[in-house]
C-alpha cells in the first residue's frame, strides 16, 4: 500500500498545471524592473547531485547512515521568462516586453535529515532580450551572486518495501532559496531615458518543484558517470 501511495503522489506531481492555476514549476521573484520570472509549466526544473564517495549509490538512492558523510554538490540550470508579467518598470506601464533569464546554480549541500537539505553556493544569471520583434533590444548581460538554498524531499522519510523502487523517494523535491545580486538600471535593459529605475542591490527569492535526475541515472547506470566513486 505504501508503494502505491508514493507512486500515486509522484504521478500527481508530474501532471502539468493548467494555464490558470497558481502553481509553478519554478519561480524567480521579480526584479525592481522586469519579472517575476517563471519557467514554462510543461518544463520541470532538473537538478544533478554529485557525491564523490564510496557510498555514493546509497547516498543518492536512499539516505546515508548517521556516521557517513552528508555533504554533496548540486548543479541546477533552468530557462525562465517574464511572460506572466510583461510590464518592465513601475513608472512606465506601457513598456511591456519579453525578457529571458537563464539561471545556473552550484551549491554545497548538507543533508540535515532524510527530508531536509541546506546549502550555500553561487548563482549565475544571464538576462537577454526577447525576439527581434520587440521594440527595445538590449545586450545580454550577467549577474553573479551568493545563494542560500533549502531543499525538502517529501518522500525522503519513506522506506519502500521493494528495494527496486527506493530511488523514487529522492527524485521530486521542493526548494526555496535567496540570491543576492548587484542592482540594475533601466539602461541595462536598453531603456536609459523612459524610466528612472535603478537599484544598488537586490535579494531575490526563488521557489519551485525540482526533479533530481541523478537518482534516476544512479539507479539505472550504477552511479556512473554522474557520480564517480573514489
Amino acid at each position: 500500500m505504501r508503494i502505491r501511495t508514493v507512486l500515486a503522489l509522484l504521478l500527481l506531481l508530474l501532471l502539468p498545471a493548467p494555464a490558470h492555476a497558481g502553481w509553478w514549476w519554478d519561480y524567480f521573484d521579480g526584479l525592481s524592473g522586469p519579472g517575476p520570472f517563471q519557467t514554462d509549466r510543461h518544463v520541470p526544473t532538473i537538478e544533478l547531485t554529485f557525491w564523490p564517495g564510496k557510498d555514493a549509490a546509497h547516498f543518492l538512492l536512499d539516505d546515508p547512515a548517521p556516521e557517513k558523510k552528508k555533504w554533496y554538490f548540486a548543479l541546477r540550470a533552468v530557462q525562465l521568462n517574464n511572460d506572466g508579467h510583461l510590464q518592465m518598470f513601475e513608472d512606465k506601464p506601457l513598456d511591456r516586453r519579453h525578457v529571458d533569464l537563464m539561471s545556473v546554480d552550484i551549491s554545497a549541500m548538507y543533508r540535515v535529515s532524510p527530508v531536509l537539505d541546506l546549502g550555500v553556493g553561487a548563482s549565475i544569471l544571464r538576462f537577454s532580450s526577447g525576439s527581434a520583434a520587440d521594440p527595445i533590444q538590449f545586450d545580454a548581460f550577467y549577474r553573479v551572486g551568493p545563494i542560500g538554498k533549502m531543499t525538502v524531499t517529501p518522500f525522503g522519510g519513506f522506506t519502500p518495501g521493494n528495494k527496486r523502487l527506493r530511488w523514487l523517494q529522492r527524485v521530486p523535491k521542493f526548494y526555496a532559496d535567496v540570491t543576492l545580486l548587484k542592482g540594475f538600471t533601466a539602461e541595462d535593459f536598453g531603456n536609459p531615458e523612459r524610466s528612472t529605475f535603478s537599484t544598488k542591490a537586490e535579494a531575490k527569492v526563488r521557489a519551485g518543484l525540482i526533479f533530481d535526475v541523478s537518482a534516476i541515472v544512479c539507479a539505472v547506470k550504477g552511479c556512473d558517470p554522474i557520480v564517480r566513486s573514489r
